[in-house]
């Protein structure tokens, strides 16, 4: 009778223990899912950037030689936003792509320009990134590398020194690429903030338009080559 009493609390409690075990590994699978980056976003961005303009002028002018080079500096705020996707895979990589348009930037450094003494001017009017992202979950965290396609919309321009009222201006739009990282950071399982690093390059970009300080307003070539680097700061919301 004792052996049977044994031999049934033995059996209770070996099937207690598994149900337990059963328990505890089910409890702990919805907390893996919560830091799981699959899905939509978005966000909105503000942030500071620095960038250059190697320009260099191509053709002979009226004035009897080539034009030369000048090169602009500056830096100042930035802001925008993007939209984008994640999909996570069981080994915890994270890829994704998004797509954003951001503020550009007047870079004119106030100094003239040398050959001639005319006030020069460069100037970014905005950009617009289309880029991929690998990132890996790590908690609420995610750092991640990106690249991608850059386009922008940039302008060159002169006021001529002599008759200030005159001025010479080239618009052009060109593409290049950008390069950067960061990290993502999960407040709660919708919002997230995070900070990211970007290197843009819209390679060499020729201007051309007619000078009304040249006879008769012959036309004038400038190639520039815009670079930029930024950080900015983000806020957004997964869906």
């Amino acid at each position: 009778m004792k052996v049977a009493i044994l031999a049934s609390a033995a059996f209770i409690f070996s099937n207690a223990a598994y149900a337990a075990d059963t328990y505890s590994y089910s409890d702990a699978a919805p907390s893996a899912s919560v830091n799981n980056w699959t899905g939509f976003y978005l966000y909105g961005l503000a942030g500071y950037e620095r960038a250059s303009s190697h320009n260099v002028h191509l053709n002979q002018s009226s004035f009897g030689g080539p034009g030369g080079t000048f090169d602009h500096k500056g830096d100042g705020f930035i802001y925008g936003a993007a939209a984008g996707y994640n999909m996570q895979f069981d080994n915890g990589f994270v890829l994704g792509a998004e797509v954003g348009i951001r503020s550009g930037r007047d870079i004119d450094d106030g100094n003239a320009y040398a050959q001639y003494n005319n006030f020069t001017d460069t100037s970014l009017k905005y950009l617009g990134t289309a880029k991929a992202r690998l990132g890996m979950n790590a908690g609420q965290w995610m750092p991640y590398i990106t690249a991608g396609v850059a386009h922008g919309k940039l302008s060159s321009r002169q006021l001529i020194a002599s008759t200030p009222s005159q001025a010479w201006e080239g618009k052009k739009s060109e593409t290049g690429y950008v390069l950067g990282g960061g990290a993502d950071f999960k407040v709660n399982d919708q919002v997230f903030v995070g900070v990211e690093y970007n290197y843009t390059d819209l390679g060499k970009t020729t201007f051309s338009a007619p000078d009304p300080d040249q006879a008769l307003f012959d036309t004038t070539n400038i190639q520039g080559h815009y670079k930029s680097h930024s950080v900015f700061g983000k806020i957004g919301y997964r869906f």
